[in-house]
C-alpha cells in the first residue's frame, strides 16, 4: 500500500491515516479512515489552484447548465473518476461513525463506478436536453488532471456495504439533477461567491 502512495497530495492523506492508526494503537482510540472518492454536490468551491479538475468539473459543468450557459472542453473526455453524490459521501461516513462493530481499520465510501467526462456530459443532455455543454475526447490538457492519485480506479465498496449496510443511493443523473437545481435555487448572482478566484479578483 505505501508503495503506491506519492505526490504531496496523496502522501499527506496517508501520513493522516497512519497517524490515526498510531494513535488507535498506542491510547486505544476508536478510529476509522474513510476514503472518499470525488465528491460532488452543493457548497462545492471552486479553487483556482485547482482549476476544473476532479469534482469542481462536475461543478462547474452543473452550474452552466443551470443557467444556460455554454461549455466546450477541448479535450478531456476520456478522463475518468469514481463521481460520488454528496449525499451518499456523507451518508456512508454516518454508518461508519454510527458502526458498533466494524471489522476494518479502512473503508472506501465512494459510487463504486467509473464515468468518464463524456458519460458526465452525456447524462447532462438527457437530464437538461437544451445543456450547451461538449467535451472534446482524449485526455486532458491540464496537469493537474495528472496528478498522483487523480488517475486512480474504481474504489472497492464491499466492505462498507458488507460491514454496516452502505451503498450509493444515487445515480449519476439523480446527483446531477439535484446539483444544477441547488446551482438554480442559489440563484446566478449568489453563484459567484463560490468562485474562489472571482470573488479574490473582487477584493
Amino acid at each position: 500500500e505505501e508503495e503506491n502512495v506519492e505526490g504531496m497530495y496523496a502522501e499527506t492523506k496517508f501520513l493522516g491515516h497512519r497517524l490515526g492508526q498510531r494513535y488507535r494503537q498506542i491510547f486505544g482510540l476508536d478510529v476509522l479512515t474513510v476514503r472518499i472518492s470525488s465528491t460532488y454536490g452543493p457548497n462545492r468551491r471552486f479553487n483556482a489552484f485547482r482549476g476544473l479538475a476532479g469534482n469542481a468539473l462536475i461543478a462547474h459543468l452543473c452550474r452552466a447548465v443551470a443557467f444556460g450557459d455554454a461549455v466546450t472542453l477541448d479535450s478531456g473526455g476520456d478522463h475518468s473518476r469514481d463521481w460520488t453524490y454528496v449525499a451518499d459521501t456523507a451518508r456512508g461516513i454516518c454508518l461508519a461513525f454510527d458502526a458498533e462493530a466494524p471489522r476494518h481499520t479502512v473503508y472506501n465510501i465512494a459510487s463504486g463506478r467509473h464515468y468518464t467526462v463524456t458519460e458526465v456530459v452525456d447524462a447532462l443532455r438527457r437530464v437538461e436536453p437544451h445543456a450547451k455543454i461538449r467535451a472534446e475526447s482524449g485526455h486532458s490538457n491540464d496537469d493537474r488532471f495528472h496528478e498522483s492519485g487523480n488517475l486512480r480506479g474504481v474504489l472497492d465498496i464491499s466492505r462498507a456495504r458488507d460491514d454496516f449496510g452502505y451503498a450509493p443511493r444515487y445515480e449519476l443523473e439523480d446527483g446531477l439533477r439535484e446539483y444544477i437545481e441547488w446551482w438554480r435555487r442559489v440563484g446566478v448572482d449568489r453563484a459567484r461567491e463560490f468562485d474562489a478566484s472571482r470573488v479574490a479578483k473582487d477584493t
